[in-house]
Order: structure tokens, then C-alpha cells, then sequence
């Protein structure tokens, strides 16, 4: 009897090279901030751990459960003996692929082509997403996944005509071909991840879990998937967290990954009474929020059921640049939010900071240095979480440059010989500008901690450098 096989390989991180003055900043605004989350019984410093893409554990389970006797095996990208051990029995291989990462994906291709000239190579996520053709030009890819790839890989492996398979791209003779529209999963239909491709201790890894698909907002600068808004079953979650909470050690955060988790306030209400009540004793969880969805009965429901950290997406303070990048939001909406989560919460909080997004100047960049230190010291937001504006593909602001004021000037592959490199300029700003401005920010976050923070710091962190997009 025939058994299909297939190999997975998960790229969520790669190892860059980090800048020993930013390797340097970064552990001390590391150290402190672990410093002060502890006040809260949390810890906030999981570098050594390893992360996974949960769209491959999901698309485990949805083959598992549709193809009888499916046998499917997975590794991390920085451990491909497991995959290529086996190269000559699977009959397809996937692929996570995010933009930045092409080279190495596409490396991978060409090293399972040359081990096994029959294996179909499937590459899904972000990159093909976003730029199907270019990997479709390799002659190492069989077939691209668009967004979401349950159905789709599902029948890619089922033998459907590839004309009506929603949602991927292949070659025909001399042509790509693109089938842009894509079959979402319905609602309640979101799969659980499939744990049981890992190998070794779950306590090696940063837990992330999903409630729901989908996002209502179209910031300039992210790059998401398109589909409609989904739910999981409050069961499944239920069900994934007792598993977790089995196998993980006490004291331990799981991440829901979530746009926003409350969209759905009666959703949102049963979720959180059903994790009140499983009494999930080894776990703690962390959770994003919008300001806009942000009340008083949702953070207490969220500091009920045992979130110790809440992170805003603030992004910048002045309103003219949020309005530039499409935010929808009001910086004093961003306020009124985190005060109600400190009046109505014991979690800790933190803020997204995005530094240069198009519209700053001098004087923003001024007003946003001033406006974090008053956060800090007001103990209004207990961490900052800066990040220079990167120009994600697929984002409104890569899909058209000039008319948010950037030019591209270095491209992925060297970006990630150096996390820290700007890869694009403006009138505004040259790559030094913005270089020293990252450095700039990280300095004044770590010299308010500092003045703020009264227990002496004096954690070694064991970095372990890896890029997660």
C-alpha cells in the first residue's frame, strides 16, 4: 500500500550577525528589563530558546487528518540531518519562506533537488505570498503556496488539476502560472498545531498559540496575509493549552500571536472564562492589543485569566506620522488605552516603538525620545520595544516607495550578514542617519530603565542571535 511522505522544514529564525555595540545594548536593556518583570513573577528574556512557524504545525495536522496514513516529518531549519537523512523516501517537501530569507530557501531547494531529482518542493509563507514568481523561477521549486496552505497543499497532494487549485503558483512548459484566489478555512475550521513533529523537549522552545486568522487594519508598514476574520474552537484552545500546560515547566509564557484577541468580545469572554477555569497552573500568558478595542471589562477579563504582559502597538506619538503609515489611531488613544490597562490590570505593559517610519523628522524623532522617557518614569508602560522601520515586501510602503518618501539602497541578502543595516534612505535620512538613530534610541530607553530601575541588574544573558520576522 502506498504511503505518502512528506518532509517539512521550518525557517522562522536565522542566525545574523549582530554588532557588538548593539549586541552590547541589547543585553543591558535585556538585563533590565528582566530586572523589573519579575516584580510581576514573568521573565521577558527567552533568547536561547527556539521558535517555530505555527502555519507548518497547523498544516501538520490538517494533512493528518484528511489523508489517511500520512507520515510527515519536520525540522528546523538550523538541523536539516533529519530531513536529509531521509531525502530519497519523501515524496514532497515544504518549505517556510519569508522575504528576507529567499537565498537560504532557495539554497535548501537546490541542495534537495541535487539529493533527490523526483522530490516536489513546495515553498509557502510570506515569500511566495508576496513575490510568487521569483521563487518560481528557480528551477529548484515545484509549486508556491499562496497565504494560507492547508487546502491548498492539500490539493497539490490529492492530484487535483493544478488549474483548479486555489491559491498557488507552478510552471507550464516555458510559463508560471499564478491562481491568485485563494480558499480560506471557514470558521471554526483553524487546526490545532501539531506538536508531535518535535523531537525533543517543548521547554526548548517559545510557545506561541493562535485564537484566531485575519486582520480588519491595513497599517502601511506591515505585510500580512489578506483572509477574512476566523475563529478557532474555544475547545481546541482549551484542549492545546491542557496539553501545554502537561508538558511545559511552571512559570512559563505562551504568547497568544494574535492581531487583536478581543475583536470578538463574546468570543473573546467565553475564551477567557474557559482558561479561568482549567486551572492552567504551569502557564502564564502574553497578548497584543489595539487601543481602539481596549476597555476596562477586557483587561480585567485578560489580568483574570492570568496575562502578565500586554503589549500596544503605538508605533510613533506624533499623529501626523501615524496618519502618514495609516494607523487609524490617535496617539491619545494610545494613552487612554494603557491607563486602562494599569488601572484595570497587575500585567506588565509594553509599547511597540517603530523608529523613522516615513513622516519623521528631527522634531518627532525629539518629541518620541522625550515622550518614551515620560512613559518609563511615569512607570506608565513598563517596557519599550523598538525596532527601526524595515519595508517588509508586501507591505503598502515596499509596494510603493515613492510615494512614502524611501528608496531602497540594500538588499535582504546583505541585511542578513547584518541585522542592524538600514536598507533604505530618504531625503531625511542616509543609512549613518539611521544607523546612529537606532543606536540613538536603544541608549535612551537604557539610561531611563537605568534611572528608573533600583534593584542592581546583574543577570548574564546567553544571546543566541537569530532574526524572527
Amino acid at each position: 500500500m502506498f504511503c505518502l511522505r512528506i518532509g517539512l522544514i521550518d525557517i522562522p529564525s536565522v542566525p545574523f550577525v549582530q554588532p557588538k555595540y548593539f549586541e552590547r545594548l541589547n543585553r543591558l536593556k535585556c538585563e533590565l528589563e528582566d530586572v523589573w518583570a519579575e516584580t510581576k513573577g514573568a521573565s521577558v528574556i527567552n533568547y536561547t530558546k527556539k521558535t517555530f512557524s505555527i502555519g507548518l504545525l497547523t498544516l501538520s495536522t490538517y494533512l493528518k487528518t484528511n489523508i489517511k496514513g500520512i507520515k510527515i516529518d519536520y525540522c528546523n531549519y538550523l538541523d536539516l540531518n533529519k530531513i536529509n537523512s531521509n531525502i530519497k523516501k519523501y515524496d514532497y517537501i515544504g518549505i517556510t519562506a519569508k522575504s528576507p530569507f529567499l537565498s537560504i530557501v532557495l539554497n535548501i531547494a537546490k541542495n534537495i533537488k541535487k539529493s533527490n531529482p523526483n522530490i516536489k518542493v513546495v515553498i509557502g509563507g510570506s515569500g511566495p505570498t508576496n513575490d510568487p514568481k521569483t521563487y518560481l523561477k528557480s528551477k529548484f521549486v515545484d509549486f508556491v503556496v499562496l497565504e494560507e496552505g492547508e487546502i491548498s497543499f492539500l490539493k497539490l497532494l490529492t492530484s487535483k488539476p493544478l488549474s483548479k487549485i486555489n491559491g498557488i503558483g507552478y510552471k507550464q512548459k516555458d510559463r508560471i502560472v499564478i491562481n491568485k484566489s485563494i480558499t480560506y478555512l471557514g470558521n471554526e475550521r483553524i487546526p490545532t498545531s501539531d506538536y508531535s513533529l518535535f523531537d525533543d523537549d517543548l521547554n526548548n522552545y517559545n510557545i506561541n498559540i493562535t485564537y484566531m486568522r485575519g486582520c480588519l487594519y491595513n497599517c502601511a508598514f506591515c505585510a500580512k496575509f489578506q483572509g477574512p476574520i476566523r475563529f478557532r474552537k474555544t475547545t481546541d484552545i482549551i484542549a492545546e493549552l491542557k496539553f501545554l500546560n502537561k508538558h511545559l515547566l511552571p512559570n512559563t509564557p505562551i504568547h497568544f500571536s494574535d492581531n487583536i484577541i478581543c475583536i470578538d468580545v463574546n468570543r473573546f469572554v467565553k475564551l477567557m472564562n474557559a482558561i479561568i477555569k482549567s486551572n492552567l497552573n504551569n502557564l502564564y500568558f502574553v497578548c497584543d492589543l489595539r487601543a481602539n478595542h481596549t476597555t476596562p471589562e477586557i483587561v480585567r477579563k485578560l489580568d483574570e485569566a492570568n496575562f502578565k504582559l500586554i503589549n500596544l502597538g503605538v508605533e510613533d506619538c506624533n499623529d501626523s506620522v501615524l496618519h502618514k503609515n495609516n494607523k487609524q489611531l490617535s496617539y491619545s488613544q494610545m494613552k487612554e488605552a494603557m491607563q486602562i490597562i494599569r488601572d484595570n490590570s497587575n500585567a506588565l505593559i509594553g509599547v511597540y516603538w517603530m523608529i523613522a517610519l516615513p513622516g519623521t523628522t528631527n522634531k518627532t524623532i525629539n518629541q518620541n525620545l522625550n515622550e518614551i522617557k515620560r512613559l518609563i518614569l511615569t512607570k506608565q508602560v513598563d517596557f519599550i520595544l523598538p525596532s527601526l522601520f524595515k519595508p517588509y515586501p508586501g507591505s503598502a510602503i515596499s509596494n510603493n516607495p515613492k510615494k512614502y518618501g524611501i528608496k531602497m539602497v540594500n538588499s535582504w541578502d546583505e541585511w542578513l550578514l547584518n541585522y542592524y543595516l538600514p536598507l533604505w534612505t530618504s531625503n531625511q535620512f542616509n543609512v549613518t542617519d539611521l544607523s546612529n538613530l537606532n543606536k540613538k534610541y536603544l541608549k535612551v530607553i537604557i539610561d531611563t530603565y537605568k534611572e528608573r530601575c533600583t534593584k542592581k541588574y546583574v543577570k548574564d544573558v546567553s544571546f543566541k542571535n537569530t532574526i524572527g520576522l
